[in-house]
């Protein structure tokens, strides 16, 4: 482990697989073991403005996602674009909360997702990877995301009707009914 001043990176590595939690405070790089125990880099960066997910080239920054070999930014929302309403639920990788997009006076979901987890930082960077690269009529709509206080916004279409394990649960209830 080796810190350095705030800005800077910090390093955390170990051969030990319970010496990393994936944790890297105000800023670091990031560390996550396989399950065989050799160490592996998810390559995160993560600073006060944004993180850093360089093997995809990305950089959540507080304004949006910037392609960090071109540096403009490919999707540009930020938290002063949204009017927040109420929370929606809570996933696998975090909350969903309904939110008001001021721009457009549309309503989308924004899932929050802390960076500082282990677990939910990898399933931030699937989701992103997953969402960027396919925009299909048949997926939920992704408008994209940005940084705030240790946790990635996502913005995604609002599905009124809820989850599909939602109406999974509404179709086999009214089956039981009849």
């Amino acid at each position: 482990l080796s810190m350095i001043k705030k800005g800077l990176m910090l390093d955390i590595s170990s051969d030990d697989e319970d010496a990393i939690d994936g944790g890297a405070g105000a800023g670091g790089r990031l560390f996550d073991n396989n399950l065989g125990g050799t160490r592996h880099s998810i390559s995160c960066e993560i600073s006060t403005d944004g993180i850093n997910i360089l093997k995809e080239d990305l950089h959540v920054a507080r304004n949006g996602i910037k392609d960090t070999k071109t540096g403009e930014f490919i999707l540009n929302i930020c938290s002063d674009d949204f009017e927040m309403k109420e929370k929606l639920g809570t996933g696998a990788s975090g909350n969903v909360y309904k939110a008001l997009h001021k721009p457009t006076g549309e309503y989308m979901a924004l899932k929050s997702i802390n960076v500082f987890d282990q677990a939910k930082r990898r399933q931030l960077v699937n989701d992103l990877k997953s969402l960027f690269g396919n925009q299909c009529p048949f997926l939920v709509r992704f408008y994209g995301a940005y940084y705030e206080e240790g946790n990635v916004k996502i913005a995604l279409e609002l599905m009124e009707l809820g989850s599909l394990s939602n109406i999974v649960k509404v179709i086999l209830k009214h089956r039981k009914e009849k």
